[in-house]
């Protein structure tokens, strides 16, 4: 059976930019949107990395552009918790994906990414990390600056 990827883009509400996302986007958007068919997560969002615990969530849509959709969904795993940006042709086809937001416990680590995405197409992500036994706040003096922008043909670079 195959999903239409207009009925898939459905499920991803329509946002205006600029937009954050941050530990709780799931929550505040996900918690609006229905939750997604299995076979529109195996057909368009999953991959080799998935085991029978992971979960999606979508978050939101990008305005459309020109020559591509783009996509913010949650993925979450063992200790993982991801917010993919994901690109597709106009027909469906996967043009390029990447994290860009969530929460990984790597060790003793607690590492956390916060993306803007702002009307420019521009991804300004900030990544911090605290001890998880400390349980001390995140130490923005250490947080680490990454700049991403989605370029016209539907690429991430």
């Amino acid at each position: 059976m195959h999903v239409d990827f207009d009925h898939f883009l459905e499920k991803f509400p329509l946002i205006e930019l600029p937009v954050t996302v941050s530990e709780d986007t799931h929550l505040e958007i996900g918690e609006a949107n229905e939750p997604l068919p299995s076979l529109m997560i195996e057909q368009y969002l999953a991959d080799d990395s998935d085991d029978e615990f992971t979960e999606y969530i979508a978050c939101f849509r990008l305005p459309k552009q020109k020559e591509f959709e783009a996509i913010v969904f949650w993925k979450a795993g063992l200790l993982v918790y991801e917010y993919i940006l994901a690109t597709y042709s106009r027909n469906g086809d996967p043009l390029a994906a990447e994290v860009i937001a969530g929460t990984t416990v790597q060790g003793e680590l607690l590492i956390q990414t916060v993306a803007t995405i702002d009307q420019e197409l521009a991804i300004y992500m900030a990544t911090g990390a605290a001890s998880v036994k400390s349980g001390e706040a995140l130490d923005a003096s250490n947080s680490k600056m990454k700049h991403l922008e989605i370029l016209e043909n539907g690429q991430i670079a």
